[in-house]
């Protein structure tokens, strides 16, 4: 049995609290996370219509749906949801 851990360095992506929400704290260029359009200052209100309140939540979040695929990811920007959908590496 191998066991993978899963940063959200992986997908290129730092977050941070923001009371009971997480915000993105900076994206990497080239990570998957900057591929779907996730941008520094957005809000992650849902992955697989799951809300993180934290930034472990998030990484547990984005780990699980990753480990099935896509990850569908919603974000509020500017007062708007983008839904964006971030894919492991290859």
């Amino acid at each position: 049995l191998g066991v993978v851990f899963f940063e959200l360095t992986t997908v290129g992506v730092e977050a941070k609290a923001d009371g009971k929400a997480v915000r993105v704290a900076a994206v990497a260029d080239g990570g998957a996370c900057a591929a779907a359009g996730v941008k520094v200052g957005d809000v992650v209100a849902g992955v697989g219509g799951k809300a993180p309140d934290s930034p472990e939540a998030l990484r547990r979040l984005l780990r699980d749906a990753l480990a099935l695929g896509d990850a569908r990811v919603t974000l509020l920007r500017d007062g708007q949801t983008v839904a964006v959908t971030v894919s492991l590496p290859e």
